[in-house]
């Protein structure tokens, strides 16, 4: 399953169990930095130090683009 995929089954889920749109609205920016960061590859290639590296970015190097 390619991650593009994962992800809309996650939002779905997600949808399903009732979490409210502001939580899916996080969830979904977090979601597309992923992708930027890893591509669209399938689920069962990503390794653990790619995950811990894009949250080590994440954490210590992004910087938000905040309008006005």
């Amino acid at each position: 399953m390619l991650l593009s995929d994962a992800i809309k089954y996650y939002k779905i889920c997600k949808q399903a169990d009732g979490y409210s749109p502001e939580t899916l609205e996080v969830y979904g920016w977090a979601h597309i930095h992923l992708l930027s960061a890893l591509g669209d590859m399938r689920v069962g290639e990503i390794t653990l130090q790619q995950l811990r590296s894009f949250m080590l970015y994440m954490r210590e190097d992004y910087t938000p683009n905040r309008a006005g």
